[in-house]
């Protein structure tokens, strides 16, 4: 059961990453809509809409659509881009083919995805440690990782379905997308088959993947990140059983040999004049607003688990969402109730971490009030995986991702962490 809950956080972490692995294949409900980002969508007419023809004449890419989505059925994501770019070149405004390049976009997220954790899982396995009595260097791992991702094309595809879910969201915001069989395929095995409509909450999920986890990836090749090697073993023997302090400890232990060592002084730091830094950190703001946002959008749907993809269970049968209503995720259907308290605790997580993000920039949510990320913040989170809410409400326990954005200098986000670890190091010493 923790195993199962510690999972969902991911999922939902990732923007509710089953429906990045139903879009796989192959290969708060008081937050509000944020600002979209730049339109890419094909200009519209004067009446805002795509085409002022009445002609109900279908599209001449709707061969190319239906290819695709039948590709989509059987597990065959890369070959259903090829069949969606292809229809979008003789209609942009192919709704059918916009979507379904959406899913097949999340679809090479989730395979480069699986080879990063089998590539990690490798890597900690066939651990040796040095021979002799020195640090090795992590940057070889670091430049894996980094060919990983270029080589798998995984940035151009996060980038690409932003822009196919913002077309939908501009232009076709009440279209549903059904679909009968989806496998759900995660580290090389299926897991679920995650079926339904899809509609506009399953494209905003879309997107809030595709920005968060492809804008946090985005900082692998925007940073210096060479480190100590031997720490990856180390953070994989951390244990929070049976003392969830200890287990802290040890951690925050870990933290400060990985970004205070001496050996390493570059650690954490932008390269290339912050430009990349700036990039990522704005994308993956974005994305993790509308990560929070994807909850709105869930509560607004039929209630129906039988058809929705994300969704909630109208428990109660009143046609609208309450409180008591449970979300609705792929592959457990409608959450038990501590799942679902995990759920709510991680869109308080997501907004926090959004505001604090984009702060600075044209997105920022409260402009003129700073917003810092607070440590205290994570506190539901704890306490709905059952563990204790124990970070202080402490004004020096709080990162001002924002302001480190904003400045691209090269030191300020490291030394903030540093020194909020060794104050974690007092509070939480370890063995």
């Amino acid at each position: 059961m923790y195993f199962r809950r510690v999972f969902l956080a991911f999922v939902l972490l990732a923007a509710f990453a089953m429906l990045a692995m139903a879009c796989s294949s192959s290969s708060s409900s008081s937050s509000t809509p944020p600002p979209t980002d730049d339109d890419t969508s094909p200009a519209a007419d004067d009446d805002g809409s795509p085409d002022d023809d009445d002609d109900s004449s279908p599209s001449p890419a709707e061969p190319y659509c239906d290819a695709g989505k039948n590709l989509l059925l059987v597990g065959e994501g890369s070959l259903a881009a090829l069949q969606f770019q292809q229809g979008l070149t003789v209609d942009e405004t192919a709704a059918n083919c916009r979507y379904g390049l959406m899913l097949a976009d999340c679809s090479t997220q989730l395979n480069t995805a699986s080879i990063l954790v089998t590539y990690v899982e490798a890597a900690v396995k066939g651990y040796q440690p040095p021979t002799r009595d020195e640090p090795q260097t992590g940057q070889s791992f670091i430049n894996a990782l980094l060919n990983i991702i270029v080589n798998s094309a995984y940035l151009d595809a996060a980038n690409d379905a932003v822009t196919q879910a913002e077309w939908v969201r501009n232009n076709a915001p009440d279209m549903v997308y059904p679909l009968d069989h989806l496998p759900v395929i995660f580290n090389f095995a299926q897991v679920a088959d995650a079926h339904g409509n899809y509609d506009m909450t399953d494209a905003v999920a879309a997107e809030a993947w595709s920005g968060a986890i492809g804008g946090i990836l985005s900082l692998v090749p925007a940073m210096n990140l060479d480190f100590e090697l031997g720490l990856i073993f180390s953070f994989s023997q951390v244990s929070f059983s049976p003392s969830f302090t200890t287990g802290l400890g040890e951690l925050v232990n870990l933290l400060l040999q990985l970004f205070d060592n001496p050996l390493f002084p570059n650690f954490f730091t932008p390269i290339d004049g912050g430009a990349p830094y700036q990039a990522a950190g704005l994308m993956s703001g974005l994305g993790l607003l509308h990560a929070s946002e994807t909850f709105s959008w869930m509560t607004k749907d039929s209630g129906n688990p039988a058809t929705e993809v994300l969704g909630y269970d109208d428990a109660n049968g009143n046609h609208q969402w309450d409180q008591s209503d449970p979300l609705v995720v792929p592959p457990w259907g409608a959450l038990d109730t501590e799942s679902n308290n995990v759920a709510w605790a991680a869109q308080g997580v997501f907004l926090h971490l959004a505001n604090s993000f984009l702060e600075y920039t044209a997105y920022d949510t409260d402009p003129g009030v700073p917003q810092p990320f607070k440590l205290s913040y994570l506190n539901p989170l704890l306490e709905a995986f059952g563990l204790p809410g124990l970070i202080p409400d402490w004004s020096f326990l709080e990162i001002d991702f924002g302001k480190s954005f904003h400045n691209a200098d090269s030191t300020s986000l490291r030394d903030e962490i540093v020194a909020i670890l060794k104050i974690l190091h007092l509070l939480f010493p370890g063995n």
